[in-house]
């Protein structure tokens, strides 16, 4: 059995990076700029509010090991806010476990009521939710940053669903305490294998406290989520008609990263979401060109209408999709006679045909259906390919 930290270990070779610094160490006016540039924007992707920006005191210890980011944090009566600004700069999926030491604090994500951590308290949280993590006083805590790839290698799963608090004083906060305190203690006595053991029965310790939670999760995970393709899909239908609308612009629209969108459709019947777009774009077309009221658009103006930047990018599609071209559709369908449908008649200023309003009304009804706890509603809707 291998010893941890015996004679048969070779010594320092499983630190990987290390850095300190003492706010008290800087001169006064550059205290609160490295605070706020270093500390909240650059390494916790968030901006601080600062209860006393005049005398503001802390200190940050930083030991990488073990392709674990282990931080302990001493710190004033702050905030710390992630919006979805913060998210759309950076949306590395990341895995944290925080441990208050000493003093208190708050965090909540996504509008939960907020976790309050006293002393010995554990909070296991998910790096891509919007939040704030408030220090009601000076405090002590240590924030370990795990990938979430790491975490899935190693336990299976990553935890995604906000905070989820250990209470002192259970036996798993108290191991979760005992491998933060070897490995910090430790650090420059561990080999490369020993540092990966104890980092590994750190992780598999918090699954197992996680592991209760995982059934709910999972099922409020899966209802959040149709309700977030539900919002998704409902905002690119309402802007199908702007040639800029890319995945960027539906991001920021919906409040989520890319990476996050992509996570949400990734499973899903149908394809990406800007596969659907175009999807969408063409459906749409095709009912203009169907249309028999007047005025009777063009070809180029039915494919600017329905988000093609050119006419020819246009005509291409369709022709792709449906095996004619626009022209050839329309032909045939207005040769045998097709009446098209009342809300798809093509009126005089209207910039997407009825389609569009009935599909975003599917989408109003199943965001309902969420919300007032209709399962037979959701469950068809999400099961349903959208396009």
């Amino acid at each position: 059995m291998q010893t941890i930290g015996g004679n048969n270990e070779q010594p320092a070779t499983a630190v990987q990076a290390r850095a300190q610094v003492r706010l008290e160490d800087l001169p006064g006016r550059d205290r609160l700029a490295f605070w706020v540039d270093q500390v909240c924007a650059a390494s916790a992707k968030a901006e601080c509010e600062i209860a006393d920006r005049t005398n503001i005191t802390g200190q940050l210890s930083h030991l990488s090991i073990a392709d674990l980011r282990i931080n302990e944090m001493a710190m004033c009566a702050q905030s710390f806010r992630r919006t979805s600004y913060h998210l759309g700069q950076d949306d590395t999926e990341l895995f944290a476990i925080l441990l208050q030491r000493t003093g208190s604090s708050t965090i909540g994500f996504n509008g939960a009521a907020p976790q309050r951590l006293l002393p010995g308290d554990v909070s296991i949280n998910t790096g891509l939710q919007q939040g704030v993590w408030k220090i009601e006083e000076n405090a002590d805590v240590v924030l370990t940053v795990v990938p979430s790839a790491l975490m899935r290698q190693v336990v299976g799963f990553a935890h995604e669903h906000g905070a989820a608090p250990i209470a002192r004083g259970t036996p798993v906060a108290h191991l979760v305490t005992l491998f933060l305190d070897t490995l910090l203690t430790q650090a420059d006595t561990l080999s490369q294998a020993s540092a990966r053991c104890l980092r590994d029965g750190l992780l598999q310790t918090v699954a197992a406290a996680l592991d209760p939670l995982a059934t709910r999760a999972n099922a409020d995970e899966t209802r959040l989520a149709a309700y977030h393709r539900a919002r998704i899909q409902r905002f690119f239908m309402q802007h199908l008609h702007d040639t800029t609308l890319d995945m960027e612009r539906i991001a920021r629209g919906v409040q989520l990263s890319a990476s996050q969108i992509h996570r949400l459709f990734a499973a899903q019947p149908g394809g990406g979401v800007m596969h659907r777009v175009w999807r969408a774009r063409l459906d749409v077309s095709r009912k203009m060109i169907e249309a028999l009221g007047a005025p009777l658009l063009s070809i180029a103006e039915v494919g600017w209408r329905s988000g093609f930047q050119s006419a020819s990018h246009f005509s291409r599609s369709f022709k792709e999709h449906f095996g004619a071209s626009p022209s050839e559709w329309r032909a045939s369908a207005h040769s045998k006679g097709r009446q098209a449908a009342p809300s798809s008649t093509v009126e005089e200023g209207q910039t997407l045909p009825g389609v569009v309003a009935a599909v975003a009304a599917r989408v109003e009804s199943a965001w309902l259906a969420f919300v007032l706890g209709s399962n037979a509603l959701a469950t068809a809707f999400t099961q349903e390919p959208f396009i």
